[in-house]
């Protein structure tokens, strides 16, 4: 044959079929400049000079990752599809003489085209981008960007590699399927109807489990850390789940449209659900991979951006005070000497510690159920209650941090609370009940330290009850046992960027006095937090992007594919006398049948995923569930408002499809 026929063939299949390419081809390019751009900026030097630059990193080689996963997946789906809508023109190919080993010659030029032209576009259009994208991630961090543009050899080569390899496996992939069909087959693949499909009733019953384990892990989870294990499962439980319901209950679903009369024997609904049932059984998985996507999306973007917005309230809760400083061990335990250190190091600067407080204390973790508190770390309870983060000064103490409380020296078996503890006489101290003797109503310290648990302070009449709750915890915890202490906490009035000078100075001067110290600064922290949850934003809205491209493109995909399914179907129809109007309300009927399904049941598990998705963001510090609530029905409203766009575009492709305007 010519020189380059093979190659003129599949430039020719390819324009002549752009419809189904061109969308393909963006959707390549886009998914390879998103790879390209992660990588960049993983193994680059764009972020290097940014604080918090090791956390935004790890988080852009999570997002390498699953793009590489998803880019698998979705490459596979995507071109099986492109395959299927050609096996007809392959099977002519066949019957006019040409053999299976051209038929895969051409194919491989085809590939080969399209991987040369996306991973050269995608890699093109990813360093265009990947400076907007880094600038935009800096932002979220809260660092100083750098101008200037570069391009990562590194980044490159894996994006080739990667890609490389997803083309060839999808090209061995459907040639082994286009050589096990023979050429009538081929012939007879787009014309082959479906047989109705049977209600497979333990399939249904088995998602329904799934289903169920998924939604009563998120509901029934209290621990925190548990959640933030069992989060994965419940999201597994829920993707069998759903598949599984998809593909069967769907079905049963429509049997049972059918089985009403007054809904089924209507024009617009015979057509519609008639023709579904034989084909649900192949858009089933489709259905429900849209709906996962959809799911992905939603919990992703709320969750990222709660967490970015609540950064200001997280740090405030972690952080009462711009440094505190902790003697620990009591060994040089003397108010004035440490008040003494502080404001000798900040005169320098200039200004006086503001809102100084200084106390002693034991602070230390615990479960707790109820007003029973739990140290022993070996007890189930301690795992699967509720974790308090627990705080127990002297009264003498307490005074002197509110000097204007009214609430009465306690006894020796008795106790002054503040925070969520129930109503009720007394309190449990693994073991040790006290009578609650009063109620603090506001504490001027509130800081935890640990931002996932729950602030409880215990004042007792003396250091005497607290050495003696401080013995108990270190023979539960041992070598984990916290140390008395301290606690020197002050605000420093300076502007941020003159703060960091003096807490250092600070800081330096407080370790130099004090051997056992441990120190925490509000404006080391703020930054750390803000790396964290802008990160994990920048990582949402990513991939968040990625999984809307995907959703899109399946829809449209379905939607031409059951288009040119239909419309010879309709063509009949309509030369027995259906008319335009009824062909259009019988396209809505199908379409809002079945299209609204994977949004309304995206909603359905965004909606009991809350639960623990509320417990998982206590690890990352956020304790505001109205802010998560808001962030949460705000994502699906703007969500619901793309799906809905999408449905009407997408719709009206199937209708000129379906009504003759479009035939190529």
């Amino acid at each position: 044959m010519r020189k380059f026929f093979y190659l003129r063939l599949a430039l020719s299949n390819i324009r002549r079929n752009r419809k189904f390419y061109f969308p393909y081809l963006l959707a390549c390019t886009f998914t390879i400049a998103m790879f390209y751009i992660v990588c960049a900026i993983s193994v680059g030097h764009t972020l290097d000079s940014v604080k918090g630059a090791a956390t935004l990193k790890s988080y852009t080689i999570v997002g390498a990752f699953v793009v590489a996963i998803f880019a698998t997946i979705f490459l596979f789906y995507t071109n099986s599809f492109l395959t299927k809508r050609r096996r007809h023109e392959f099977g002519l190919y066949n019957i006019l003489g040409m053999e299976r080993r051209h038929i895969a010659r051409m194919m491989l030029d085809e590939s080969l085209f399209i991987a040369l032209v996306t991973m050269a576009a995608g890699i093109a259009l990813g360093l265009g981008l990947s400076k907007l994208v880094a600038l935009v991630a800096i932002k979220l961090v809260r660092g100083q960007a750098e101008f200037g543009m570069e391009f990562v050899p590194t980044a490159a080569e894996a994006t080739l590699i990667v890609f490389a390899i997803i083309y060839a496996l999808s090209y061995f992939v459907e040639l082994r399927r286009m050589s096990r069909s023979s050429a009538i087959e081929l012939l007879k693949s787009a014309s082959q109807g479906e047989r109705e499909p049977k209600t497979r009733w333990l399939m249904a019953l088995i998602g329904a489990l799934c289903l169920g384990g998924g939604y009563w892990i998120s509901i029934s989870t209290q621990n925190v850390l548990q959640a933030f294990t069992l989060f994965f499962l419940a999201v597994t439980l829920v993707i069998i789940g759903t598949y599984l319901l998809f593909i069967a209950g769907s079905i049963a679903v429509l049997k049972m449209l059918r089985a009403n009369r007054r809904y089924y024997y209507k024009p617009n609904h015979f057509i519609s659900v008639s023709g579904m049932i034989y084909r649900m059984k192949q858009n089933a998985s489709g259905l429900a991979t849209i709906c996962i996507l959809s799911t992905m999306v939603l919990v992703m973007a709320s969750s990222t951006v709660s967490l970015a917005i609540g950064t200001e309230d997280t740090i405030a809760k972690v952080y009462s005070h711009e440094i505190q400083f902790e003697d620990r061990g009591l060994i040089e335990d003397t108010d004035a000497r440490g008040r003494e250190v502080i404001e000798t190091a900040l005169a320098r600067h200039g200004v006086e510690p503001e809102n100084y407080v200084s106390f002693r204390t034991i602070s230390f973790t615990a479960g707790r159920e109820g007003n029973t508190f739990v140290f022993d770390d070996s007890d189930s309870a301690f795992y699967d209650g509720k974790m308090a983060a627990i705080a127990v000064i002297p009264y003498e103490d307490y005074l002197a941090l509110a000097p204007d409380s009214d609430l009465p020296m306690p006894g020796a078996d008795e106790v002054l609370v503040y925070g969520s503890v129930p109503d009720g006489e007394t309190v449990n101290l693994d073991g040790l009940s006290m009578r609650i003797a009063g109620r603090i109503d506001s504490f001027p310290y509130l800081s935890t330290g640990v931002a996932f648990t729950e602030p409880v302070v215990f004042v007792v009449r003396d250091m005497q009850v607290v050495e003696r709750i401080d013995a108990m915890q270190e023979e539960a915890y041992g070598n984990a046992a916290s140390e008395l202490a301290r606690v020197f906490a002050f605000d420093i009035p300076l502007s941020d960027a003159e703060l960091a000078a003096a807490g250092d100075d600070v800081i330096a001067a407080l370790r130099d006095a004090y051997d056992h110290s441990y120190t925490t600064a509000r404006y080391t922290g703020r930054q750390s937090y803000y790396a964290m949850n802008g990160g994990l934003m920048f990582l949402g809205i990513f991939l968040g992007l990625l999984f809307v491209m995907a959703m899109v493109l399946m829809m449209y995909y379905r939607q031409i594919s059951e288009g040119y399914d239909d419309r010879t179907r309709y063509a009949i129809m309509r030369n027995v006398g259906l008319d335009d109007r009824e062909i259009r309300r019988s396209i809505n009927s199908q379409v809002l049948t079945v299209f609204f399904l994977p949004l309304i049941v995206a909603c359905i598990h965004t909606g009991m995923a809350f639960f623990i998705v509320q417990r998982v963001m206590l690890v990352f510090g956020l304790t505001d569930v109205s802010l998560l609530l808001i962030c949460t029905g705000a994502t699906m409203l703007f969500f619901s408002i793309f799906y809905v766009i999408t449905y009407l575009v997408t719709a009206n492709v199937y209708y000129r499809i379906v009504s003759g305007a479009s035939t190529h």
